[in-house]
């Protein structure tokens, strides 16, 4: 059974991908202002979770909830810069619109708002 641990740690971290974001046609305002208000809702979107039973289940149950806790954390965040009009810059190489600084930007959870 502690062989199934890392590949299910690797399916639900799947879920966590980090973008680098640039503007897209209905972005209007700055990323660093975007990023930090999303950052903002991000924060939020932590669950509390309480377990009892053994230390060893208690202690699954809490990394279990950390994980889910990223995963919510890093969608709330990708959600909140699409809303915004950004988008990642993946996708913005098939948009007309470039980003005004001629790069892409990032951010995200834990991670440092940057255009380059």
């Amino acid at each position: 059974m502690k062989a199934r641990w890392p590949v299910a740690v690797l399916l639900v971290l799947s879920g966590c991908v980090q973008h680098q974001w640039a503007p897209g046609p209905t972005a209007s305002e700055p990323i660093n202002q975007v990023s930090g208000r999303c950052k903002l809702v991000a924060m939020g979107a932590d669950k509390g979770y309480v377990a009892f039973g053994s230390q060893s289940y208690v202690a699954g149950a809490q990394i279990g909830n950390g994980i889910g806790n990223l995963v919510r954390e890093n969608q709330a965040y990708n959600a909140c810069m699409e809303a915004s009009g950004f988008v990642p810059a993946e996708q913005q190489t098939t948009m007309s619109s470039a980003p005004q600084n001629g790069g892409s930007c990032g951010g995200g959870p834990g991670m440092p708002t940057t255009c380059h």
